[in-house]
This record gives structure tokens, C-alpha cells and sequence, in this order.
């Protein structure tokens, strides 16, 4: 069977102080490689804090891979955009190949960085 997240315990702390109607949750959490931790909760109920906490979770990991796409995006438009202008203005080809060399050696040493920083 595969391993998988999974919340093995919920508490019920009190009431929040700063959002009435709310109450706090501690829900204790054990990871795929079975290390448990707990982490608080805000919901109306126990079932909507938990889906608080997952939705959090999931919006700060697609806003992670967002970052790194939209700072691909703008690189590979920085160099092609930038030599193509100057191409056409100058009217000299050369340009265009500095920028296409540009874009994968760029594209090539992101690549290894990001390997280097997420390599477990």
C-alpha cells in the first residue's frame, strides 16, 4: 500500500481570540516517512479547519512552482526578446544566434542550480 499524509488526530483547543465564531484545532499530522508533527487549525468546525489547512498547504506549494515558472518566463523573454530588437534594428543576424546560445545556457545552469538546491 502506499504511503501517504494523513492526520491521525484532532483537538479541539478553545475558541479563537481574534475571529469570533472560529475555534482553533490542533491537528496532529504524520508525514509518508511517519514523522508526526502537529500544526494549529482555525475553522468553524473540525472538518472546516482541516480543509483550512489543506487548502493552505496546497496554495503555498503551487505558489512556490508559480515563482519559479514566471522567473523562467521572464529570463527566456529577457533573452530573446532583447537581442531580437537589436537585431532588427541593426539588421544583423548575429544577434538573434547570441540570443538563442543565451537562452540555453541559461536554461542549462537553472537547471543544474535547481538540481544542486533540491537534491536530497
Amino acid at each position: 500500500m502506499k504511503k501517504r499524509r494523513k492526520a491521525i488526530d484532532c483537538k479541539l483547543v478553545g475558541e479563537s481570540k481574534s475571529s469570533p465564531g472560529y475555534f482553533k484545532y490542533e491537528i496532529t499530522i504524520e508525514e509518508k516517512d511517519g514523522t508526526i508533527h502537529k500544526k494549529p487549525a482555525y475553522g468553524k468546525d473540525m472538518e472546516d479547519a482541516i480543509a483550512r489547512l489543506v487548502w493552505v498547504e496546497k496554495s503555498e506549494k503551487v505558489g512556490k512552482n508559480n515563482f519559479k515558472l514566471t522567473i523562467l518566463v521572464m529570463t527566456w523573454l529577457t533573452t530573446i526578446i532583447v537581442p531580437s530588437i537589436v537585431a532588427s534594428i541593426q539588421k544583423d543576424p548575429f544577434w538573434v544566434i547570441v540570443s538563442l546560445i543565451t537562452s540555453v545556457v541559461i536554461g542549462f545552469s537553472l537547471a543544474r542550480i535547481n538540481y544542486y538546491l533540491h537534491k536530497k
